[in-house]
């Protein structure tokens, strides 16, 4: 491969690279979005599924059996399983299981949970919303890329994460190899530049290894291979060196620099 063909590669690349970078940020705001956008105490659920649940209590209990609920719907069942402390703060909480039966219909249902013999003190309200198939649950998210593309958010920046490491790998073997063709050409990029009280530094990979020394000169080059402005080298070490720059020379990162 050429260093046009290489270098050509390299950018498109690396502009794959940042749309990843994009498309990875928005699936995780999305994916925050639609997970702290609705009410702990809401859940979305199928025919026949069950999912964990818990809530607070106002007072300490001995045990689950003081625990009790209502329901609007006689195929919505709660299972109380045990009672702890919650993790932040360290309140009494109880947790169970809430499981909908195969026939119960697609709806908008409430489970109040309550201690003792108090239903009309409930110390939590569990809205528990049945669709009939995953489609429709998914029409009804808040996850603009889960109404849309049928993908759950995480999905779809766990999978844009995995792109943009690989696109990463390949950028860094291009830019190897495109760093050794230019070598062989006696060329390198600019990789830093200072502004000094005397003057703009530049700092380069070309050293001694490569030919190039203190007081000796290289020239700059723009994108397109013309000479910007030859220019003496400060200092050189082995594998890089520093020259001084006018200040109306229009050089940055990725300039090239030609010895000789």
């Amino acid at each position: 491969m050429t260093l046009n063909q290489i270098t050509v590669w390299r950018n498109w690349t690396g502009r794959f690279g940042a749309l990843l970078c994009a498309i990875l940020a928005l699936a995780l705001i999305d994916g925050l979005y639609a997970q702290f956008g609705r009410s702990p105490n809401d859940f979305e659920l199928l025919p026949g599924e069950s999912v964990g649940v818990n809530g607070p209590l106002k007072d300490d209990l001995k045990g689950v059996d003081e625990l009790s609920y209502v329901s609007t719907s006689g195929s919505i069942k709660l299972v109380f399983e045990g009672l702890h402390r919650g993790f932040w703060l360290g309140g009494a909480m109880w947790r169970g299981t809430l499981r909908t039966d195969p026939e119960i219909r697609p709806g908008v249902y409430e489970v109040k949970v309550s201690t003792g013999n108090q239903p009309e003190k409930p110390t939590a309200v569990l809205v528990v919303r049945v669709y009939g198939n995953a489609r429709s649950m998914h029409l009804d998210s808040k996850s603009f890329i889960l109404r849309h593309a049928d993908v759950s958010p995480w999905h779809a920046a766990l999978a844009a994460l995995g792109l943009l490491l690989l696109t990463l790998g390949v950028v860094y073997l291009m830019s190897g190899q495109r760093e050794r063709l230019l070598l062989r050409k006696g060329m390198a990029e600019v990789y830093h530049i200072v502004n000094t009280e005397h003057g703009r530094e530049i700092a380069f990979g070309l050293g001694t290894l490569h030919g190039v020394r203190a007081g000796g000169q290289v020239t700059l080059l723009d994108k397109s291979g013309t000479p910007l402005e030859t220019v003496e080298v400060r200092a050189a070490s082995e594998r890089d060196a520093v020259a001084r720059v006018s200040s109306e020379c229009e050089v940055e990162p990725g300039t090239l620099v030609k010895k000789g």
